[in-house]
């Protein structure tokens, strides 16, 4: 042992952290304060630290501070979820208090520490205690008493572990919902994995080597689509100056034309979405009930080639960036994310120009977001997170770029599908803000699972493999079956001046179970205009809204 690491030693310490935090995900992801399986803390912690150990690699200088600051730019790019976002501050903290320092002395691991803890916490609008940020702040605090000590390194970073330990302990009595759950914190249990991997590599019991062929980030999976059935070729799009009294009469005749119908009316103006064979009849009954604007038809079969011959072409990404630098810039770019072949193709349908594939479970990273925004050639661009864990990473994308984005703060599908019905490609920006903020504020949202273990929350007692239903972060409806849980979900969520219940069915729902639920809602609701959605999504048998 000695009283100071190198950054070479560094760098075989940190795949030792990586190690182990990626053995362990699966336990940081079942720190779940919900009984659901949408638990990925763990997984979005590990892909981060992947990518910082990525590039602290690439530096072939034995300089601590050299191996940090690549750290930090990898964790950034790589970071993912809010606990990953929150990470790579904790990272990029560090390799400012470490600054200079060619080895990692006691006094530099101080100030690592301390730089860390106040970085990341500047970086939450509104740091909550008994997460991460308060295992990082205990551990900070630890770490200054060790400034200028002559103890041997690893026993200070052993110590300033063990008092991370304690700090786990007790973020339940800081944090009511973790005591409720009878978990600690997903987020300082992940941080306190790596380090103890630091730790025992440090000591000779964890060889970084043995179970890592290649310490690469995890490539996007390459896919191959086959050839897809297209009942209806164009999909449609247009506005109609017209009261909203006659949205019914639109989606009846509508209906009968196509499919992925939606038809929602607002303040003099009526907007359609189908999938029609006969785009000019959609339009010419459109136009007996006013002047239509805004029309989009695309050749959705035509579409479909176009992907089919760009799969197998394989075009450069750099290639088609540099040919959209030449085209004349559009003024709306807008990103969405959404996982399932359905939510995919309605994201597409609105106007959407990339669709990140992801969501619970599954976040993206900054980079991902990075390389959409690069890829669009428009002067304002939009993003549309549709998840409350992916939006810091959009967020830090946004800082990263010098386009003009913005970060519609969007927690849900239901809320992503809203807000761009209301979005106008005509108006100016800030009528534009308006309305989405106005379509969000007026939709609840819920979500229809089933529970990973036995609980109690809210005063309702929930047993393992059962059907609930969520809003937010409430559960309020659970049961045996699955239609009557999500009828007794709509029920929570119905408001006066309702008019438009959307359901979104996921991959692991039947088509004609879904059909029935939808049957179910418009006999209970005659006065609501009912919309079912084949979604394709994982993880959730419903997403519901109501509006």
């Amino acid at each position: 042992m000695v009283n100071s690491i190198d950054g070479t030693t560094l760098q075989r310490l940190l795949k030792g952290g990586m190690l182990n935090l990626e053995n362990s995900k699966e336990l940081v992801n079942s720190l779940n304060v919900f009984p659901v399986p949408d638990g990925d803390t763990g997984t979005n912690m590990s892909l981060t630290i992947k990518s910082a150990v990525e590039q602290a690699l690439t530096v072939n200088d034995n300089n601590v501070s050299k191996v940090m600051d690549a750290a930090s730019l990898g964790s950034l790019m790589g970071a993912r979820g809010n606990s990953g976002v929150i990470l790579s501050q904790l990272f990029r903290g560090f390799a400012e208090g470490v600054k200079g320092y060619e080895q990692l002395t006691s006094t530099a691991l101080a100030e690592g520490f301390r730089h860390a803890a106040r970085v990341a916490y500047h970086a939450v609008m509104k740091p909550v205690e008994g997460t991460i940020l308060t295992v990082a702040k205990d551990m900070s605090l630890k770490a200054s008493k060790y400034i200028k000590s002559t103890d041997l390194i690893m026993n200070i970073i052993e110590s300033i572990l063990e008092e991370g330990e304690r700090s786990l302990k007790r973020t339940p009595e800081l944090l009511p919902q973790l005591k409720a759950a009878g978990v600690v914190d997903a987020g300082g249990k992940g941080l306190l994995i790596f380090l103890e991997g630091m730790v025992l590599t440090a000591k000779g019991q964890l060889d970084p080597d043995m179970a890592i062929e290649d310490i690469k980030s995890i490539a996007a999976a390459g896919k191959i689509i086959a050839t897809e059935d297209i009942e209806f070729g164009y999909c449609t799009e247009f506005m109609i100056e017209s009261d909203a009294s006659n949205v019914a009469k639109l989606r009846e005749k509508l209906y009968s034309m196509g499919d992925s119908l939606i038809v929602v009316g607002d303040q003099g103006v009526i907007k359609v979405h189908v999938h029609t064979d006969h785009p000019g009849e959609a339009l010419e009954f459109a136009m007996s009930f006013g002047g239509i604007r805004n029309i989009k038809i695309d050749n959705m079969r035509y579409q479909h080639e176009e992907i089919l011959r760009s799969e197998i072409e394989k075009v450069s990404d750099e290639q088609n960036t540099e040919d959209k630098a030449l085209e004349e810039p559009t003024e709306y770019g807008i990103i969405a994310v959404a996982s399932g072949d359905g939510l995919e193709r309605v994201f597409k349908d609105l106007g959407v120009n990339v669709v990140i594939k992801g969501g619970q479970t599954m976040n993206p990273s900054t980079e991902d977001f990075i390389k959409a925004i690069d890829s669009i050639n428009a002067k304002q661009l939009l993003i549309f997170p549709n998840n409350k864990n992916i939006v810091l990473a959009a967020e830090q994308a946004q800082k990263l770029s010098d386009k003009q984005v913005y970060v519609i703060k969007t927690k849900t599908i239901p809320q992503g599908i809203s807000a761009l019905l209301s979005f106008d490609p005509e108006a100016i920006i800030e009528e534009n803000l308006d309305a989405i903020e106005s379509a969000i504020s007026n939709l609840r949202a819920g979500q229809v699972t089933y529970a990973v273990r036995d609980t109690e929350l809210n005063g309702i007692d929930i047993k393992k493999d059962e059907i609930i239903g969520m809003s937010e972060s409430d559960i309020l409806t659970n049961g045996v079956e699955l239609n009557p849980t999500a009828a007794l979900l709509v029920d929570k969520l119905m408001f006066d001046d309702s008019t438009i219940i959307s359901v979104i069915y996921g991959f692991d729902t039947p088509e004609e179970e879904a059909q029935e639920l939808a049957d179910l809602l418009e006999s209970k609701y005659p006065d609501h205009d009912v919309v079912l959605i084949d979604g394709g999504q994982p993880v959730y048998y419903y997403l519901i809204s109501i509006d």
